[in-house]
This record gives C-alpha cells, structure tokens and sequence, in this order.
C-alpha cells in the first residue's frame, strides 16, 4: 500500500489533537485511533474498521465459546465479542442530552449563613486567633450557600424556560425545605405552561465526531441506536463524507460531493 506524505501528515495531525484531547481516553481513544487511520490511510478500509479496531483493542473480533468456557468462564463478559464491544464503546459517545444530576442529591435550598468573626487583638495561647460567633457589636458578615443536607424529598426534573436544559432537584426532610421545593416545583409548571421550552443543546457524546468529522456519524449512531434521533445543536455543523458499516454485508462506502461553497446550519462544534 503506497501512502503519500501529504496523507501521513494529515493523519499525525490528528493523533496529535486526539491525544490531546481530555475527553478522550480509555478504549474510546483506542477505538478511535483505529478510525482514524481508516479515514487517513484507507488500511483498513473503512467497511471493515469495526473488526480491526476489535482486534487491535481486544485482541480478536470474537472469542470461541469453548475458549470462554476453558479460561473466561467466571468472567461476567466471557461469551462477548470483540466487536459488540466496540459497538458498546461507540454507543458511549452517542450524540445525546443528558440532564444536570449533579444537584439531585443534596438539597439546593438557597440559605443565608453567618460566618466567624475574629475580634482583634484577641490571640489564643498557640497563636490561633479567637473566634467570636454573637453577642458582638458589630453584625458578623453573612455568606450565602446551599442546605446541603440529603434529600429525602420530591426529586423532579425541572426545565429552564429558556433553553431547555433539564435539571433534578429535590429536597431534604426539614419543612422550609420541602416548602422551598414546593413553591420550586409549582412556579417551574406554570413557566413551562405559559412558554414551552425548546429542545436542549446536546452535551454529552460525540468526542470522537470532533475529531472525525468526514464520518457520517448520525447514521452510525441510528444503526446503534435505533431510538436516536438527531439532537438539537448549536451552529457549526458540517455534513458528513464517509459512512462506516457495522454489518458484514459487501456495502460499498460511498464518499459525498461537497460543492465549494456550502451553507451550515445546526451543529454543535
């Protein structure tokens, strides 16, 4: 196989940035690393990239059963292949919104508290200043934070108004608490009945579409995903060239022409 220098620098380009990239890492990047030597160098070819990234990850596209039953048989993933498991890494980096849970498990009451005043001149007798907590003449100044308590109640997705991002809240067992959530929850139902919030961003997935943009990756996340549909984007999309095939069926990949001027609309990059 004759590759031209042009094409080998194009292809160290992208290693570079993928290997520079935080979100890419473990078998995603190793997976990865195997597409992009398909896209860049045609070995392999790209109707049968699936395969070698299985083998050049896992060792081989399958495993026998009677080799999973002699060595793996303890092992909860012994009778997987090596290519359902390449399906699995990329079904990770589906396109696709996930809502904020970061907040659902610690109650989100906004609360006001007081923080230590130091008076001066007062030192303890290992050099530690004295802290003084009330009965001062001056108010100590005030911090405000979060309950932070567990939450034990409600936990419901509430949806910003504006632009649809979803976020899980609940609240602890104290009654100002559920009293805050209540209200909460009430003023979030009738904002979203009085303006029907748009669909979300994606923000989660698509690492290795950054990176790999010649693939067509909306079909490849359909034929993992039945249920996918396209999520909404911000502007910057552009449209696919290449088209990877999951099955074993002799389906040419077809490369699209693009014209020299080309509108862009949607998009998250």
């Amino acid at each position: 196989m004759t590759v031209s220098g042009a094409a080998l620098r194009t292809h160290e380009k992208r290693i570079a940035a993928m290997l520079a990239d935080p979100d890419l890492v473990g078998d995603l990047l190793l997976v990865g690393l195997v597409f992009a030597r398909s896209v860049d160098l045609d070995d392999p070819p790209l109707n049968q990239v699936v395969k070698a990234a299985a083998k050049a990850v896992y060792g081989a596209a399958s495993h026998s059963p009677a080799l999973a039953r002699f060595r793996w048989a303890d092992h909860p993933r012994a009778h997987d292949q090596g290519t359902r498991r390449v399906r699995d890494v990329l079904r990770t980096d589906i396109r696709r919104y996930v809502p904020d849970l970061s907040k659902a498990h610690t109650c989100q009451r906004p609360i006001v508290r007081r923080q230590p005043r130091v008076e001066a001149g007062m030192v303890s007798l290992l050099g530690a200043p004295t802290v003084v907590y009330g009965g001062t003449p001056s108010p100590a100044p005030e911090r405000e934070t979060k309950c932070g308590r567990r939450s034990e109640h409600g936990r419901a997705v509430f949806i910003d108004p504006v632009d649809g991002t979803r976020t899980v809240l609940g609240a602890c067992g104290q009654a100002r608490c559920r009293a805050w959530w209540q209200a909460l929850h009430d003023t979030n139902r009738r904002e979203l009945e009085a303006h029907p919030p748009p669909e979300p961003v994606a923000n989660r997935g698509g690492v290795l579409e950054r990176h790999l943009d010649e693939i067509d990756w909306p079909a490849l996340y359909q034929h993992l995903d039945p249920t996918w549909k396209p999520p909404h984007e911000a502007p910057g999309w552009r449209p696919p060239k290449l088209q990877v095939v999951l099955t074993d069926d002799p389906v040419p990949v077809t490369a699209a022409v693009r014209p020299a001027l080309t509108v862009l609309k949607g998009g998250w990059r």
